[in-house]
């Protein structure tokens, strides 16, 4: 499912990103790298996630973080470096990047909550709900006003 998910935001990226360089392809294989490690962490957090340890919740959470931080890394790297369809608005910029920066925000504090919550720690991750509506709800700056004519 996350990878899926990962995928999609990806590819809905990639329709407004027009041009490539070779720091974009870096970073696009920075993200392969931890979506491929992405079974490693599963399986040790299916394993061994009922122990009383943080780590299995830790090694998790670290490559989503990872993951959706990079997504965001692309999306505003595209933007610095002008690689963006130049007819899009700000304002989607900051919607998509707000969006893509909700996850790893939630992943990487439940990695300080995991020293003491230890395998209870996913349960933190259930905050991805409310962060998502949140940071799709936040009100993005509007578009500058037109100027009233005469």
């Amino acid at each position: 499912m996350i990878i899926a998910k990962t995928w999609l935001s990806h590819h809905s990226d990639f329709a407004l990103i027009r041009d490539f360089n070779p720091t974009l392809a870096w970073l696009n294989l920075a993200l392969l790298f931890f979506i491929a490690m992405l079974p490693a962490p599963t399986s040790v957090l299916s394993e061994y996630g009922d122990d009383p340890t943080p780590w299995p919740s830790i090694l998790y959470a670290a490559n989503i973080g990872a993951i959706y931080l990079l997504l965001a890394g692309i999306w505003s790297y595209a933007r610095h470096a002008k690689l963006m369809d130049p007819g899009m608005g700000g304002h989607v910029h900051r919607r998509v990047f707000t969006a893509r920066i909700a996850v790893p925000v939630v992943f990487l504090l439940s990695i300080q909550a995991a020293f003491f919550l230890n395998a209870y720690t996913p349960l933190l991750w259930l905050l991805l709900l409310p962060a998502s509506l949140l940071s799709r709800w936040m009100p993005a700056r509007s578009q500058p006003r037109a100027q009233a004519d005469g």
